[in-house]
């Protein structure tokens, strides 16, 4: 196993799974008459892998880790905070001028966006703000491992126990909580199989990362539950919490497990998973181009012609992300948390 500094191609291909799921999720929720049971599949899994991985990336690379608070600091808001404060400004803005542009901007309207820009999150920024204080709260208990564990247990259970509407800073509470378990979880698991590796063939750790995704797919479609976020919004928890590490594991599983093969064949998604912060923030706009003017008709069509449609408007998506990206890193880097090489 690498633990070196230089970049390997597998990491990225988790992620590039995880931010093409959550696109792919947010496209099949506008048809409901043929990629249902899709979106559920995909739901299930689609976040908590983001922070699954992060645990297993902090057990690969401990180093991150083991440097003065101020240089950890420095780089964790440069990497999520200045992304989420410039991103949430642009959502704002274009939210309240869609809303002056339809004759439907009230005071009521602007109070809600702007405790969303100031506490919540509005649209996908809400993801760097709580993985933000997940790393934080990671690097500050590292010599408390007892807290780490006590903290991992309560978010693990806190969400299904709050079934009410929950105030903003209760959110972001929870939120952080909850995904600090999935952090921990993806730590501790990557810690064991760090020392069982060298006793388990590749083939038997593919068999078993397809073999627990397999397993995630039948009990996401079998069980209903929910698990979002972004609206703090969980139900049935003793589906909710093993289906979806099963499948964030086994992905995780199958992906280390060909990272000596493929590499040319899984370019695109290898591109997709190293710009996963980007594609997590610009595709709610680029998906508006196409539920605005057609969300009616998406919403209306059933069967083999609305599964049809939906991964066609998920390509589209997708590739319609390749070029903003492009100027972004080129000119804006800025966007991202950094500054544009001389």
């Amino acid at each position: 196993m690498s633990t070196s500094g230089k970049r390997t191609a597998w990491p990225d291909w988790v992620k590039g799974i995880g931010i093409l799921s959550i696109v792919m999720a947010h496209v099949t929720q506008y048809f409901p008459g043929g990629a249902s049971w899709l979106n559920r599949i995909l739901c299930s899994y689609h976040v908590p892998i983001f922070f699954v991985w992060g645990g297993v990336s902090a057990a690969l690379w401990p180093k991150q880790y083991q440097v003065e608070r101020r240089d950890f600091y420095l780089k964790r808001v440069k990497r999520f905070l200045i992304p989420y404060v410039l991103f949430s400004l642009f959502n704002s803005a274009l939210k309240l001028g869609v809303l002056l542009l339809t004759h439907q901007l009230t005071e009521s309207a602007v109070r809600e966006e702007l405790r969303a820009l100031l506490i919540t999150g509005n649209g996908t920024v809400w993801f760097l703000v709580t993985l933000f204080l997940i790393e934080i709260l990671f690097y500050e208990t590292k010599n408390l491992t007892p807290v780490r564990y006590v903290t991992a247990a309560i978010g693990l259970v806190l969400p299904f126990l709050l079934q009410k509407q929950l105030t903003p800073l209760l959110l972001l509470l929870v939120r952080a909580l909850f995904g600090f378990s999935y952090f921990m979880i993806g730590y501790l698991f990557w810690q064991w199989f760090a020392e069982q590796e060298k006793n388990i063939p590749p083939k038997k750790s593919l068999t078993g990362g397809l073999l627990l995704v397999l397993a995630g797919c039948v009990a996401a479609c079998l069980c209903r539950f929910r698990l979002e976020f972004f609206s703090g919004i969980f139900s049935n928890g003793f589906a909710a919490v093993p289906i979806s590490l099963v499948f964030s594991i086994g992905i995780i599983l199958a992906a280390y497990s060909i990272r000596e093969r493929g590499n040319r064949a899984l370019k695109l998604l290898q591109y997709f998973g190293k710009e996963s912060l980007l594609v997590m923030l610009i595709h709610p706009t680029v998906l508006l181009f196409f539920t605005y003017p057609f969300g009616r008709s998406f919403a209306t069509m059933t069967g083999l012609r609305s599964f049809a449609c939906a991964m066609l408007t998920f390509a589209a998506v997708a590739a319609l992300n390749v070029p903003v990206i492009t100027c972004i890193n080129r000119w804006f880097p800025i966007l991202k948390g950094e500054v544009k090489k001389r």
